[in-house]
């Protein structure tokens, strides 16, 4: 959202973001009713994947807790495997750092 891409309108718009893969490294325990700080990035972005990164963070020592990414593969609403739409790769590539 904060790069003027809102999930719900690329659903609406007629695809979806399949997940293929998902992982996590658990750095440090996390305690109930700790704060913590969620992140994600778009770290990597292709023609028909994109990949998301996140970090898990301590709120009050910024210690990163937890770290992981997701792929996810765009695909229509019948199903089918398809690119990602050239205006939202646009909008997208607004949060691939670097």
């Amino acid at each position: 959202r904060q790069q003027g891409a809102d999930y719900a309108e690329f659903e609406r718009s007629g695809y979806w973001l399949t997940v293929a893969e998902v992982h996590a490294r658990y750095l440090v325990p996390t305690r109930y009713a700790q704060a913590i700080t969620a992140r994600c990035w778009i770290e990597e972005l292709k023609s028909r994947t994109l990949t998301f990164g996140y970090e898990i963070i301590d709120a009050a020592t910024q210690q990163v807790c937890v770290t992981g990414y997701s792929r996810h593969v765009c695909i229509n609403h019948d199903g089918q495997v398809t690119k990602i739409p050239a205006d939202w790769l646009v909008k997208m590539k607004k949060g691939v750092p670097g």
